[in-house]
């Protein structure tokens, strides 16, 4: 049966709607950067929509799908500035900048190592050029794209000041709190073999942050939010635990909730930041929340690199790279770990292999005993034995297999060799 592929509006309309749920959570705080107060007496601190777009854009994919998303976010923030001030109009400012900035995007996708998708995917070695493009210069162009649009509306320098702090500081957790779980979960070897699987891991990791992001904020002022901010070292050690032993579908949800609880532990730091070293400070404070995460990611893409070498130098060893079988190790260890002993064990007997090899080369030879061992795939299941490559081994069947007089049955307990029909010295 053939998949279909799913239409890449479907992908636009699952991302726009992500992204819209982001935008309706962000934790709250009272601005008041270089002694200016935001217009309505309340900011947001995280905007993670940006992250999911920045994730989205680093998988690559249909660009129509990030086109969408980026359409959408621009319709929900003209209807917000419409809302807050009816008499001005941002709409042409606001379309170009959103064009910008999906531009931008991408470009900071492709600066990043982006796309992430099949084989390529984020390892330890790009982690730098990671948290350079994605922590500082993915939200300093945003910064900068939004602050022309400000001063060309005639918007004073104190102001648009103010607002670009806020909005770098939003981009910027943004992209902390949102773009390395979503690609560690989307770029997970054992969930990309399972795209359900995968779906469902993505949708509760979302669920979780907006429900926690949501919980936060009926509670800004909690004791046990400061008591986690203070004791963020203690957090950050029990995270890295988690992702040494937890799988990833449980480890992101868990660090992106700490890390929301670690950001409205700075919400007090940030109504506090008037002057321009307490907005260094403030800076401070987030970009160390925010390498936290970056570490713990880290040693998460630790952990997974070194069990995939794992698994893969123990499949070299249990493969026999010229027949293409598996090899003696692999037979023993599915002799010791087979619940059911087989029928039999047998030999099969090559003679005269090696003058395959002196007159045809090592390519004619390893031919032969891949041919050989496809052969005997619908009737047992193939080894290779020896480093001579002139013996192949296998599972018998129950059934009786006809073969030639070279064909033998052996015992795994002595290892005994018999001619067929007869019993082995063992009994």
């Amino acid at each position: 049966m053939v998949t279909r592929r799913r239409a890449w509006w479907v992908d636009a309309c699952l991302v726009s709607f992500a992204c819209w749920l982001f935008q309706s959570v962000g934790v709250e705080y009272s601005a008041r950067f270089f002694h200016h107060a935001y217009p309505t007496g309340e900011a947001s601190l995280v905007h993670a929509h940006a992250g999911l777009l920045l994730g989205v854009a680093l998988l690559g994919g249909d660009r129509r799908v990030l086109a969408a998303a980026f359409f959408t976010s621009f319709l929900h923030w003209w209807w917000r500035a419409r809302l807050e001030a009816p008499t001005e109009s941002y709409a042409v400012g606001f379309a170009v900048a959103m064009v910008l900035q999906w531009r931008w995007t991408e470009w900071c996708a492709r600066w990043a190592g982006g796309p992430f998708r099949g084989a390529h995917r984020l390892r330890v070695s790009g982690m730098f050029r990671y948290a350079a493009v994605g922590l500082f210069l993915f939200p300093t162009g945003w910064t900068l794209l939004s602050a022309i649009v400000g001063w060309t509306h005639g918007d004073s320098l104190v102001t648009v000041a103010n607002a670009s702090v806020q909005l770098w500081l939003a981009k910027h957790v943004g992209v902390g709190v949102v773009t390395l779980p979503f690609l560690l979960l989307w770029t997970d070897d054992r969930l990309r073999r399972a795209p359900r699987g995968r779906w469902v891991a993505v949708v509760t990791w979302l669920c979780v942050s907006v429900l926690a992001a949501h919980v936060l904020q009926a509670w800004p002022s909690s004791q046990w939010v400061e008591m986690v901010y203070d004791y963020r070292a203690l957090a950050g050690v029990l995270l890295g635990i988690a992702m040494l032993l937890w799988r990833v579908e449980y480890s992101m949800p868990l660090l992106t909730s700490t890390h929301l609880v670690l950001l409205h532990g700075l919400t007090d730091q940030a109504g506090q930041a008037a002057s321009p070293p307490q907005v260094v400070g403030l800076l401070a404070h987030l970009v160390e929340c925010n390498f936290m995460v970056l570490i713990l990611a880290v040693l998460f893409l630790l952990n997974r690199e070194r069990k995939h070498r794992y698994h893969h130098l123990r499949a070299m060893c249990r493969h026999d790279a010229i027949s293409g079988l598996d090899n003696a190790h692999a037979l023993r260890e599915a002799w010791r770990t087979s619940p059911t002993k087989p029928a039999a064990l047998g030999f099969l007997l090559l003679d005269q292999v090696e003058r395959v090899l002196g007159s045809y080369g090592w390519r004619a030879q390893s031919q032969l005993l891949r041919e050989i061992g496809r052969e005997m795939v619908p009737l047992a299941r193939p080894y290779h034995m020896g480093a001579d490559s002139s013996s192949c081994c296998r599972w018998a069947t129950k059934r009786r297999v006809p073969g030639p007089a070279t064909w033998r049955r052996s015992c795994g307990a002595c290892r005994a060799s018999c001619s067929s029909g007869t019993a082995c010295s063992c009994g």
